[in-house]
């Protein structure tokens, strides 16, 4: 059976803040059920968490760790756990970031389309003002689009 945690404690094993895990949610990446996700979804999208579960793979998986003489685990396991944290870590934090510039995005477009639209009902001499306004900010939007190619 699937085991199910609540967000709260799965942000706390993913050792990042709620609102960025409710982020991924938003983004599609991590799915939910019932202010719950599952357990292998949470390990799928950070692979690096050390989750102590008592079933046969947790079970083969600690055997074979503990094969491991202590200093080998000291000297190339640490610092593999320490690259994933840090790549989980920094994951979460782009997908945010990512999110965060999809929003400003929108925001731009809408804000070219009222100034489009509110040419039509100022006076004469602020048609003008609002031209030069809307002619630099759509050239700033496409060359922004440019550069992300």
């Amino acid at each position: 059976m699937e085991k199910r945690i609540a967000l709260t404690k799965a942000a706390r094993l993913a050792g990042i803040k709620r609102t960025d895990l409710q982020r991924l949610i938003k983004a599609g990446e991590l799915p939910t059920f019932e202010g719950e996700v599952l357990l292998d979804d949470l390990i799928k999208l950070f692979p690096s968490l050390n989750i102590k579960l008592h079933d046969q793979q947790t079970d083969i998986h600690l055997i074979q760790k503990a094969s491991y003489s202590n200093r080998t685990q000291k000297r190339f396991l640490g610092k593999m756990e320490l690259t994933e944290e840090l790549f989980d870590k920094y994951r979460v934090q782009l997908l945010v970031e990512k999110q965060k510039a999809h929003m400003y995005e929108h925001v731009l477009e809408d804000l070219l389309q009222f100034m489009t639209d509110k040419r039509l009902s100022v006076a004469d001499d602020q048609v003008n003002l609002l031209n030069e306004i809307t002619e630099w900010l759509a050239h700033a939007i496409q060359d922004s689009h440019d550069k992300l190619k």
